[in-house]
């Protein structure tokens, strides 16, 4: 049975929050010295009646001697060191992709990618983060928590004008677009200033439709055309439809967006989404940049 409302969306609003790697190849070859035991015998002499005398001269051969060669390969990261990144041990979350997308963990900024990360905020349930391994000879799959599964290293490199950081997730060490990582703020209740920005307009056929609304009035504040992606698919249960978009984009150097979470009824008591849906709250929790981070008070420095 699902909490109560106004619980649910407290919870779910606290979600809290695009490498440099060495292989050493080591190869061992054996250099082995060959030695020959030589028997000198002098020549007999016919004129003596002494017999003939006869020396022998044995050379030990010295050991085997073998000798290993360690090569060590490093590899070359693009781009150049930057200090507009996340210090090393903070923790970052994923933003600004699809629910159905993943962000890709390279073995350096651009090179192969060793693993994806798939995040699932979800409705009315903990958020997790799906990590799949590449790397092996087999694919494998672990979940880590979304809230501090990511840290990061303190590396941050710029190639071509973007930002990449070095990550641990899990057990992997590799790279990620800043793009695509952020620390999230303290959430906060939206709900007055969105429904003073949309008057009347507070109903939608469709959930998507009505967040897209609600999404326009944080990505009006910004001149740069904002980014928009759905970070949980829309659901609705128990005549309650919900789901969370993120708006990146804002001119600001301290706060890069916000996380919305929306709630709305549904007309369909139900609760087969089948709409519409008129709003009753709006959850927004600061995108902070990364490399600025979040205050202890859960704003974005």
């Amino acid at each position: 049975m699902r909490p109560k409302m106004a619980a649910v969306f407290l919870g779910l609003s606290l979600v809290a929050a695009g490498c440099s790697d060495s292989d050493d190849e080591t190869g061992a070859g054996d250099n082995q010295t060959e030695t020959t035991t030589t028997t000198t015998v002098p020549d007999i002499a016919t004129t003596t009646t002494r017999p003939p005398e006869t020396t022998t001269t044995t050379e030990q051969a010295p050991p085997d001697t073998t000798t290993t060669t360690t090569t060590t390969t490093t590899t070359t990261l693009p781009g150049e060191p930057s200090e507009i990144g996340p210090d090393s041990g903070d923790a970052l979350m994923v933003v600004g992709i699809g629910h159905d997308d993943a962000l890709n963990l390279r073995e350096v900024p651009w090179g192969e990618v060793i693993a994806v990360m798939i995040p699932d905020i979800g409705i009315a349930r903990e958020p997790t983060l799906t990590v799949r391994n590449l790397s092996g000879a087999s694919e494998t799959s672990s979940e880590v928590d979304q809230e501090d599964g990511i840290t990061a290293t303190g590396n941050t490199r710029s190639v071509s004008g973007s930002y990449w950081h070095e990550l641990n997730v899990g057990d992997l060490t590799g790279w990620a677009s800043g793009d695509f990582l952020a620390v999230l703020a303290a959430p906060s209740d939206a709900t007055p200033m969105v429904v003073e920005a949309l008057g009347q307009s507070q109903t939608a056929a469709t959930m998507d439709e009505l967040a897209l609304t609600v999404a326009e009035v944080f990505a009006s504040e910004g001149e740069v055309e904002p980014r928009v992606r759905f970070a949980a698919a829309s659901e609705s249960f128990e005549g309650i439809g919900e789901t969370t978009v993120d708006v990146l984009g804002l001119p600001d150097d301290s706060v890069r967006g916000h996380r919305v979470h929306i709630a709305a009824s549904d007309a369909q008591e139900q609760g087969h989404g089948t709409g519409p849906f008129t709003l009753l709250i709006v959850t927004a929790t600061p995108i902070c940049h990364s490399h600025r981070g979040a205050s202890p008070t859960g704003v974005c420095n």
